[in-house]
């Protein structure tokens, strides 16, 4: 079509970068993007409505960083389940791709999208100072949540249960780690 820009994929400069850093990792298990404002959780896919095929693991991982989330400081963050099927559709998100990778790699990923607060337009992307500790909060809450989940083996047992073993898993080595214990050997960005 004349007239019509097209970009390629990873065009600029960030977007290159931190796939470079994705790419790099043997074995990305976990990753969340967040986002201001809205206090919800979305997970994949978000290009579309169709649910993956590990979308009960996502469920269950999001409902309980949720969880988490709320009780920190009461505040009410949602957990509809995948975006595109909940709330809207949007192209290119970087949870997508990274789900999409360990689907490629037939590695169970969790990827999530987390709209942080407030919850609607007012005051919108300019949180007030006095709410920044307990977001953090938050925030400390629902990776920590994500990171045990994948480092105590839960998420593998809950995609081998999501697709009645269809899927077979690469497994993963194993490491200890003196906060966690014995590990699958993972990166969680």
């Amino acid at each position: 079509m004349r007239g019509l820009l097209t970009v390629p994929p990873v065009a600029s400069r960030p977007s290159r970068q931190l796939r470079n850093i994705i790419d790099s990792l043997h074995a990305l298990r976990a990753t969340v993007d967040f986002h201001s404002f809205g206090q919800v959780l979305l997970s994949p896919w978000l290009y579309d409505e169709r649910r993956p095929v590990h979308a009960r693991m996502l469920d269950r991982a999001g409902t309980e960083m949720r969880h988490n989330m709320n009780a920190v400081a009461g505040r009410i963050y949602s957990f509809p389940g995948a975006g595109g099927n909940t709330m809207y559709t949007a192209s290119g998100t970087m949870v997508d791709w990274v789900f999409a990778q360990g689907q490629q790699l037939r590695i169970p990923t969790m990827a999530f999208v987390v709209e942080l607060r407030p919850v609607d337009w007012s005051p919108g992307f300019m949180l007030p100072a006095s709410e920044i500790v307990e977001t953090g909060e938050e925030v400390f809450a629902a990776t920590t949540t994500l990171a045990r989940i994948v480092a105590s083996g839960e998420m593998d047992a809950w995609a081998a249960e999501a697709t009645d073993g269809a899927l077979a898993l690469r497994s993963q080595p194993r490491l200890t780690c003196p906060a966690l214990g014995t590990a699958p050997s993972t990166d969680v960005l």
